[in-house]
């Protein structure tokens, strides 16, 4: 088999969503790891942001990021268009469904969801990529400045509302499933007490 065959086969096309979707994760852990730097200052009390700003600084500064973010964006590309590749191909080829529905016992949740997952995540690619990098790459209308210790604060503040929101949901759903617990079990001895 050729190279270019194996690339047009089923195999070859799933091999480039591997490789793509590797790609991709690589990128997002170094997102995160450069979105992460904004904690530095519980470390270090004197950093104020510093560290964030020199990560930052050099993501927006450098020719080789530029580069980067093209393939970047290729590949988010190539992995879209292979997925729906695949998934019309298979599609097409299996004309007729399964004899016998395996229902969730065929596979995992998250393999059943892919598409859904997918499409969540490439909203919020929209979403995030037309509020950041259009703003500062391409109308520059951003007005981008250096982290202070006063947004820092505004973090920290943020961060423990929403602990102390979930913390709060959390408690409230225990309280509510108590309840019906104890609901349910009044109805049961009231309506089918022993002995009936």
């Amino acid at each position: 088999m050729k190279w270019s065959e194996f690339f047009t086969s089923s195999v070859g096309k799933k091999l480039v969503m591997a490789f793509t979707g590797l790609f991709l994760i690589l990128f997002l852990i170094v997102h995160a790891g450069i979105n992460a730097c904004i904690f530095a200052d519980l470390l270090d009390d004197s950093d104020n942001g510093e560290i964030f700003n020199i990560a930052a600084h050099f993501m927006g500064a450098y020719y080789v990021i530029r580069i980067l973010e093209i393939g970047l964006f290729i590949g988010f590309f190539i992995h879209i268009i292979q997925g729906f590749v695949l998934v019309f191909q298979n599609r097409a080829r299996r004309k007729v469904g399964y004899q016998v529905p395996m229902g969730s016992q065929g596979s995992a949740w998250y393999k059943k969801s892919m598409g859904l997952l997918g499409t969540l995540i490439f909203l919020f690619l929209v979403m995030h990529v037309s509020q950041f990098w259009v703003h500062t790459r391409i109308i520059k209308d951003a007005q981008m400045r250096n982290l202070t210790q006063d947004d820092l604060t505004q973090l920290s503040v943020d961060i423990t509302l929403v602990r102390v929101n979930t913390f709060e949901l959390v408690q409230n759903n225990r309280r509510l499933k108590d309840d019906a617990t104890k609901l349910l079990q009044y109805i049961k001895d009231q309506y089918h007490p022993e002995g009936d």
